[in-house]
């Protein structure tokens, strides 16, 4: 079904909502394949077929609406980290951060002590 026509049957039976009668929207083989689709539906557990195909297959509104608010939650998230810095930093100095909650990189640690001279290296003769 292309999304034109699967957009037709999302809006007649949107229209026909009300409707309980399951012959009012009109049935048409997607298959060559006999299939029944409300035997198919009670093997299933379902109730009954769904009555269309957009319905069933992209109900997908939930995952959009938590990965919108995921995404503004870690801009707000990532603004307030920075607010953070910017109000730790000797330019400003508005609070003080406990080393607890501060730390620097393994890598930089590991720098800062392979850039310090040590008592082993070797003398340079004079």
């Amino acid at each position: 079904m292309s999304r034109w026509s699967g957009g037709i049957a999302a809006g007649s039976a949107i229209a026909g909502a009300g409707s309980t009668n399951r012959h009012s929207v009109p049935r048409r083989r997607r298959t060559s394949f006999p299939i029944d689709r409300y035997s198919t539906a009670a093997a299933l557990g379902f109730d009954r077929p769904a009555a269309n195909s957009l319905d069933a297959v992209s109900d997908r509104d939930f995952a959009i609406e938590f990965l919108g608010a995921a995404a503004i939650a870690g801009m707000h998230l990532s603004r307030f980290a920075e607010e953070i810095v910017i109000w730790s930093s000797n330019e400003f100095g508005f609070i003080a951060l406990s080393d607890a909650f501060t730390t620097g990189s393994s890598i930089s640690r590991r720098n800062a002590t392979r850039m310090q001279p040590s008592s082993s290296a070797p003398r340079r003769a004079d």
